[in-house]
């Protein structure tokens, strides 16, 4: 992103592209930098059901603060927290990218950074998550977990990982929590050693809360009934 930016600066020049490069030049102005890839049709609906949070991560505000927002009025906020024996800090550029959050300082050390979404607890209804990050790791390991409240199974979770420039890597996800709990968290486990570095940025997280067709809601529930079967038998 930042070597776009650089690109940018350096080749428009109206006055000496021809009409098609300053076309493209254009394209490129007017693309917003860490903008969500491929995300679900109902990304940034502003309705009662729909919380969609982009975090871009420019500045070392703690805690970090949506650089794009579309919730309903009944959303109470969004709840960061990080901790460990090497608590996770912001840095200003890691390998291209600028404003991310991490252990990015070269020394050992473990540590976690959550994110917690509010919701309204819904019985009937089925909560559908769909995430997207970027991660860079070298010399380092980081495990992304989420979880909901109490109420809830987390079911058919599905993530890709795209290769990004400057050794990134883009991270997709989405699952169904049913029902819809109070609340789901994102947490990610960073494990870094001598000399290395782990960091995530251009975070997008949305939820979409509906009630499912009645075929649909037997064919979820079924795993969840195995679930609480098995829970029982141990």
């Amino acid at each position: 992103m930042a070597l776009m930016r650089t690109l940018h600066r350096a080749v428009c020049d109206w006055r000496r592209l021809t009409p098609a490069l300053a076309v493209a030049c254009l394209l490129l102005a007017s693309t917003p930098s860490g903008a969500q890839v491929g995300a679900p049709a109902w990304w940034g609906t502003f309705d009662n059901d729909t919380v969609s949070l982009s975090f871009l991560f420019p500045q070392s505000n703690w805690p970090p603060m949506p650089d794009f927002a579309a919730a309903p009025a009944w959303y109470a906020g969004t709840t960061w927290t990080r901790g460990g024996p090497k608590t996770p800090q912001w840095a200003a550029l890691v390998s291209g990218h600028t404003g991310v959050w991490g252990i990015a300082d070269g020394l050992a050390g473990q540590g976690e950074l959550a994110i917690r979404l509010d919701n309204q607890y819904r019985p009937g209804w089925i909560k559908h998550v769909w995430y997207q990050f970027d991660l860079y790791q070298v010399g380092a390991t980081t495990c992304c977990v989420h979880g909901s409240g109490d109420v809830g199974s987390i079911l058919n979770e599905h993530a890709t990982t795209e290769e990004l420039p400057f050794g990134w890597q883009r991270v997709t996800g989405s699952f169904d929590i049913l029902p819809q709990p109070d609340w789901e968290q994102f947490t990610w486990q960073f494990d870094v050693q001598a000399a290395g570095k782990a960091a995530i940025d251009n975070l997008h997280i949305g939820a979409r809360c509906e009630v499912p067709e009645p075929s649909a809601l037997v064919a979820l529930a079924s795993p969840v009934l195995a679930l609480i079967a098995a829970r029982r038998r141990r």
